[in-house]
């Protein structure tokens, strides 16, 4: 059997030089406090680009990424196809078609366990 070894969002962060090592560690010390979630606590604060969260998360679970482009420019139809219900519990959004009609949806988080 083979393991996936999944690095800490913080990690990545660093590495592909989006938060500074001091930033991270002053959010890591709030998310202990307050339980929220650490690529937020870096947008509210201005010191993490939103799309750069999502290349950072999407690295992390090894699926694509959506990007604010992505979101601005979806098909607002869409969101008439996926049962609100479902949509609320899941935290998710169709934002297009691929090109054999499947509906491509985003989701907040995506672990096999939570979707």
């Amino acid at each position: 059997m083979r393991q996936t070894v999944v690095m800490q969002i913080g990690q990545i962060l660093v590495e592909q030089r989006w938060v500074q090592p001091a930033a991270l560690a002053r959010a890591l010390a709030e998310q202990r406090h307050t339980g929220k979630r650490i690529c937020s606590l870096l947008i509210a604060r201005g010191l993490l680009d939103p799309d750069h969260a999502a290349q950072a998360l999407a690295n992390q679970h090894n699926v694509p990424g959506v990007l604010q482009k992505h979101l601005e420019h979806r098909d607002r139809a869409l969101a008439q196809l996926l049962p609100a219900a479902l949509a609320r519990a899941s935290i998710a959004l169709p934002i297009g078609r691929t090109r054999t009609h499947a509906l491509i949806i985003c989701v907040r988080d995506p672990r096999p366990e939570l979707t």
